[in-house]
């Protein structure tokens, strides 16, 4: 289910790193508060730009391998989602980009040179947490609402079983939901997912 997904987060991985090797030398290079704030802010700018980009094509790409329709999802409704209270990672994604951002800018300035490369190699770890996590999200959003939208009315939930799963979905495995009451994911990068039920099924 998450094959398409893996293949854009690895997109979005190489994008994480080649720009923050490329705002790495700009830092190396210049001394001024204002250059070192301009690679920061181009470098996340870039960052964001393709996670958009890449989101939007996996929920597209997921609700057409359900429906065999094109286009559901729009760029307003990226931006809708992008800036939603997320109760699962507790953030809002837009506001969690600046928050990091900012935290990258400041730890580039305070750190010595010998502790840049530190500093920027756990920056771009949270940020691939945070980018892979919202992967997972739109896909399964998009997943869901492709079988809403193709009537389906109950989904059973599959667990990977791949003796990491953890109790919550362990215990949810094989249970059968009415489509519009899917208990949300218990916990980041729960790789879950839902298969159409029988209606007879529960």
């Amino acid at each position: 289910m998450y094959e398409i997904t893996d293949k854009g987060i690895k997109q979005i991985n190489r994008t994480i790193q080649r720009e923050f090797s490329v705002m790495k030398h700009t830092v190396l290079q210049f001394d001024e508060i204002s250059a070192i704030q301009s690679a920061v802010n181009a470098c996340y700018s870039n960052i964001l730009r393709e996670c958009e980009k890449i989101y939007l094509a996996v929920a597209n790409e997921a609700y057409k391998g359900i429906t065999e329709r094109d286009g559901l999802f729009s760029y307003l409704w990226l931006q809708q989602w992008l800036y939603r209270y997320d109760p699962l990672t507790k953030y809002v994604f837009a506001h969690e980009i600046d928050r990091k951002r900012a935290r990258t800018f400041e730890a580039v300035v305070a750190s010595k040179r010998n502790d840049l490369a530190k500093e920027l190699k756990q920056a771009m770890y949270n940020l691939t947490v945070q980018t892979t996590q919202y992967a997972d999200e739109v896909t399964d959003y998009a997943v869901l609402q492709g079988y809403i939208d193709s009537g389906i009315e109950k989904v059973r939930w599959i667990s990977e079983q791949d003796g990491r799963v953890c109790a919550t979905c362990r215990g949810r495995d094989g249970k059968v939901y009415d489509v519009h009451k899917v208990p949300e994911k218990p916990h980041i990068r729960c790789r879950c997912y839902l298969l159409p039920a029988s209606n007879k099924q529960g």
